[in-house]
C-alpha cells in the first residue's frame, strides 16, 4: 500500500444478527480476517477515542505464539462494542455489538447451563 492509496477494506467472512424478543436487534457479530484488524480498530478508535485495548498472548495447537488484542467501548446506555483480534481462530477477528439485555440473557443462560451440570 503506498501513501497515496486508501487502506484495504478487510474481507468479511460472516455476519450474524440475533434478535431477542420485541426489543429488536440485541447483537450484531461481524467476523473478518485478522490481517484487517488494524484497519477496523483504527476506524473505531477514531470514532470512539475512549475505546480501551488490551494485548495478550495466545497459541495455536502447534504451539506457535500470536498477539491477541481485545478492544472495548460502552456507551452511556450500556451498549457495548467489542473488537477482538484472533477470535476463536488465529486467522479471524471479530466485531461484536451487544445490548445490556442481550448480555443479561446470555449470563442467565450460562448460569442455567452450569446449574444443569
Amino acid at each position: 500500500m503506498s501513501a497515496s492509496t486508501s487502506p484495504e477494506v478487510p474481507t468479511l467472512s460472516a455476519i450474524v444478527i440475533v434478535n431477542v424478543g420485541e426489543n429488536g436487534i440485541s447483537r450484531v457479530l461481524v467476523s473478518f480476517k485478522a490481517n484487517g484488524f488494524g484497519t477496523v480498530r483504527d476506524g473505531f478508535a477514531e470514532k470512539y477515542p475512549q475505546m480501551k485495548c488490551e494485548t495478550s498472548d495466545t497459541k495455536n495447537r502447534m504451539g506457535a505464539g500470536f498477539d491477541q488484542i481485545r478492544c472495548t467501548y460502552a456507551d452511556a446506555a450500556g451498549n457495548e462494542l467489542a473488537l477482538t483480534k484472533r477470535a476463536g481462530r488465529v486467522d479471524d477477528s471479530m466485531l461484536m455489538l451487544t445490548t445490556p439485555a442481550y448480555r443479561a440473557a446470555a449470563e442467565q443462560k450460562s448460569a442455567k447451563e452450569k446449574k444443569d451440570l
